[in-house]
């Protein structure tokens, strides 16, 4: 019975074989390989985002890791330096932060929400939440009695309409 041959993208492969798995598994950088992502530890992002910045070259540092950069192929080591290109821009003046060993990406969705949040944060978060949904109830409560006002004014009661109805 004949391996299937791994698929190849503008002659880069996309697909690990079984024998790279179980190399790449072997690595204690590496947490998890499927065929198709390799999923590092943080400790090793954060040391490769350190020599990356030193302006050492992607590849030696994989090569001193342990990892071939050959058997990850060019998307896959391209990653890294987006990685390290996100850190970078998401927290200017705090991409430090990341090779602190903080997860960089924790408490971010999307532009303008970049700061990491701690636990004395999050609960000063949900008292103005708090104020502001009681603020938006009093205000829902207000502009229904303006409405209900408006209403009554425009249209009087049927009950007033039946007497008056009842006198002609």
């Amino acid at each position: 019975m004949t391996k299937p041959k791994p698929k190849v993208y503008r002659g880069i492969q996309s697909y690990l074989t079984e024998e790279q798995i179980k190399i790449l598994s072997k690595n204690p950088n590496i947490v998890k390989v499927t065929p198709r992502q390799v999923h590092y530890t943080q400790t090793f992002k954060n040391y490769f985002c350190k020599e990356y910045a030193k302006g050492r070259s992607s590849t030696e540092i994989l090569r001193e890791q342990g990892i071939d950069p050959k058997i990850l192929g060019e998307t896959r080591v391209s990653s890294l330096r987006t990685y390290y290109s996100n850190v970078k821009n998401a927290f200017p003046g705090r991409e430090n932060l990341a090779l602190e060993g903080k997860n960089p990406y924790r408490g971010t969705k999307g532009a303008g929400h970049t700061e990491l949040q701690t636990n004395s944060d999050i609960i000063h978060m949900i008292g103005k939440l708090e104020q502001q949904v009681q603020y938006l109830e009093k205000e829902t409560d207000f502009l229904k009695k303006i409405f209900a006002h408006d209403y009554l004014k425009e249209t009087p009661h049927k009950s007033s309409q039946k007497s008056v109805n009842s006198l002609s």
